[in-house]
């Protein structure tokens, strides 16, 4: 059977929020509380067209005047950039913006962020003082100068931020659109007869013959279907499996799911909500020892907290004894933590009393590997990845397959003696297809992970969450469902 490439190529609209800028916004966020002569260096910069300036200046400890070359130099790629793995010249904008045609340029906050349409980042600069060591501040200026090149490129656009969560699967679900529109006017028309669906090569057991938009936040990110109607749905991950050396080196996404899931109807109807109890009630039994032996403020018999976040105090009263005044928290945690009352208030009608942690330890967190704990483990892995009606009819919360990729997936037609036989859509080789066990597998066996992709119960701390078990509490902890990449290795329990 011949494969005929067709559609392969990102292409779509932006998905961003705020109003376009202008260069002035841009200036002001780089010169706002700066010395004026850095300011007015700032100035030239955004009057030049990429030859080298000079900038005078006063020495701020000798008095003297001085003068620098400025000239643009490379932007970073920053913490953990899933575009590229190198720094970005002008030059290599220039391309992107052509290859994309749009990139975004944002600068709210102290970060300037240069990204593609879909919100991802390809470079930034932050913020630093204005003069280093009394002089200009020379690199931080050649930066600037390579910012403000790019703030010039016509198909650039200026924006104070995007909208939250970068665009993976908008990205995906527009290649494919597109993609799919282009087959059937090849083959026909978009009201053609359907085609066979194949993944990876594999047949799916059902035909298509275009894209359906997935309502909500379920599970799937993207569905296929006929006319409009689904038939098959997609939850999507964005990032490389592995690297050109076929080396997991790094996991791009942060979590298979929460696990206040968990105690949803479907999942507890699925696992068991004893057994799903269960697990939990002993995972955080042994977190709270864990917090407690780490420093964290710990109390029998809590009755009532008062959060005072103007002074950054917390009042617990406890075990008939006098209430307690915490004031060694920081006021930001405090306020954070603070929007756990209503929660506690709730627990607490219903408990009188609780045995309370208050986590307040920025970066803590817990973990244990959820493959060890036999069915019930596999039980919350699948439910996990593929939804909370896994095992039943596929839908938006039992999808057919996870597909993983920082490529564009690949669609094409399968031909037979030149007729139009069927539909592939194929990852890169750096991608990843795992498909539904109850629906193309043995839903006996456990899937397999690479080590870095194995799943873990993560607690960690994140201030205006929290968690509650016969009789117990912890403020400040979320729970989750992580590769084993994005946890800590010593913070097994």
């Amino acid at each position: 059977m011949k494969y005929f490439k067709l559609y392969e190529n990102w292409n779509g609209e932006s998905i961003n929020e705020a109003a376009e800028k202008t260069s002035n916004d841009l200036l002001e966020s780089l010169i706002t509380d700066q010395d004026p002569e850095f300011a007015n260096a700032v100035k030239e910069i955004f009057k030049s067209d990429g030859k080298k300036l000079t900038a005078e200046y006063t020495n701020q400890k000798t008095g003297d005047k001085e003068s620098i070359e400025i000239e643009p130099s490379n932007l970073s790629t920053g913490s953990k950039n899933t575009f590229t793995d190198v720094d970005s010249s002008y030059n290599d904008i220039l391309t992107y913006s052509k290859n994309y045609n749009k990139l975004i340029l944002t600068f709210a906050g102290k970060t300037r962020k240069i990204r593609t349409p879909y919100g991802e980042r390809i470079c930034e600069l932050g913020t630093t003082n204005g003069f280093s060591r009394n002089k200009l501040n020379k690199n931080y200026l050649d930066k600037i100068y390579t910012l403000v090149l790019c703030s010039k490129i016509p198909n650039i656009e200026l924006r104070a931020k995007v909208a939250p969560g970068i665009g993976y699967e908008e990205m995906q679900i527009d290649n494919l659109d597109k993609g799919l529109a282009e087959i059937f006017t090849n083959v026909g028309n978009a009201s053609s007869k359907p085609l066979p669906l194949f993944i990876n090569d594999q047949d799916m057991g059902v035909s298509i013959n275009g894209g359906v938009k997935v309502d909500g936040v379920p599970k799937s990110d993207m569905s296929f279907g006929i006319d409009g109607t689904a038939n098959f749905w997609v939850s999507y991950k964005h990032g490389e499996y592995i690297n050109d050396e076929g080396v997991a080196d790094k996991v791009s996404f942060q979590q298979y799911g929460s696990v206040s899931s968990f105690f949803k109807k479907k999942f507890d109807k699925a696992v068991g909500a004893k057994d799903i109890r269960k697990l939990m009630n002993t995972f955080f039994d042994n977190v709270k020892i864990k917090a407690d032996s780490d420093g964290n403020h710990s109390f029998k018999g809590v009755t009532e907290l008062d959060f005072d976040t103007r002074k950054g105090e917390i009042k617990v009263t406890y075990d008939a004894s006098e209430p307690m005044i915490i004031k060694d928290i920081k006021k930001d945690a405090v306020k954070e933590l603070s929007k756990n009352i209503a929660s506690f208030k709730t627990i607490i009608k219903k408990e009188k009393s609780i045995d309370l942690t208050i986590l307040a330890t920025s970066g803590w967190s817990a973990r244990q590997s959820v493959m060890d704990l036999g069915k019930i483990g596999t039980d919350v892995t699948l439910l996990s990845i593929f939804g909370t009606d896994y095992g039943g009819k596929p839908g938006v919360d039992n999808v057919n397959v996870l597909m993983q990729d920082a490529a564009p997936f690949v669609i094409g037609l399968k031909m037979e003696n030149d007729e139009a036989v069927g539909i592939n859509v194929q990852t890169s080789a750096n991608g990843h297809v795992m498909f539904n066990p109850k629906k193309y597998g043995d839903s006996k066996t456990p899937p397999k992970f690479l080590e870095k992709y194995e799943p873990y119960i993560v607690a960690r701390y994140t201030g205006g969450q929290h968690w509650y078990w016969e009789g117990k509490g912890i403020i400040g902890v979320r729970g989750l469902i992580m590769p084993k990449y994005h946890s800590k290795d010593d913070t097994d329990i």
